[in-house]
């Protein structure tokens, strides 16, 4: 959890922040911009870190939706991921190198399914994680997640060119940090 400067730019914000060498243990100076440029009725965000050695780094947003505004928990969104392929986590849901074929299992969101009508089941991948947490690999044909809350009737539709996403149900929520109007997080 770092501070980052911010500068308002058109239509848009950036943030910086600089790490020195070593914190946290990695090698150089690392300079990290973020921009958050609103588009329409799109949310671009652009990352760009420059080391001046060689080092780790994996930037990524951490932005959980609940499109019901809370009212209820994310069971009846409906979520699309095109996907066959997920990576299998451990406990402690790190991925462990082993993958699994979505079809005929809880992890199939190839088509419209909601969230809840299979994150209960008794899957050894689900128990894992306690829900979903999983990288999903895209087929590349649609590099699109869509996430739909009927009752609200907001949809939110999320674009990549990387092959992968992860998929987390906000199973860990519970017990950290409170969210809009102190109210606290729960879990899904």
């Amino acid at each position: 959890q770092k501070l980052f400067d911010y500068k308002m730019i058109e239509n848009g914000i950036l943030f910086s922040y600089i790490s020195p060498h070593m914190e946290e243990g990695y090698p150089g100076t690392l300079e990290l911009k973020v921009k958050y440029i609103l588009c329409g009725n799109t949310l671009r965000m652009e990352y760009k870190a420059c080391s001046d050695e060689d080092t780790l780094c994996n930037i990524t947003n951490h932005s959980y939706f609940n499109l019901s505004s809370g009212r209820e928990k994310i069971y009846n969104h409906f979520l699309k991921v095109d996907a066959d392929t997920v990576a299998c986590v451990d406990d402690h849901c790190c991925t462990n190198g082993k993958f699994i074929e979505v079809e005929n299992t809880p992890f199939d969101f190839k088509e419209y399914h909601k969230i809840g009508e299979r994150i209960n089941q008794d899957d050894e991948q689900l128990k894992a994680a306690g829900g979903y947490d999983h990288p999903f690999l895209l087929n590349g044909t649609d590099n699109q997640v869509s996430l739909y809350d009927e009752i609200s009737g907001r949809k939110l539709t999320v674009s990549t060119s990387m092959p992968c996403v992860q998929i987390y149900t906000g199973n860990f929520l519970e017990g950290g940090c409170n969210g809009k109007e102190g109210k606290p997080y729960e879990n899904r």
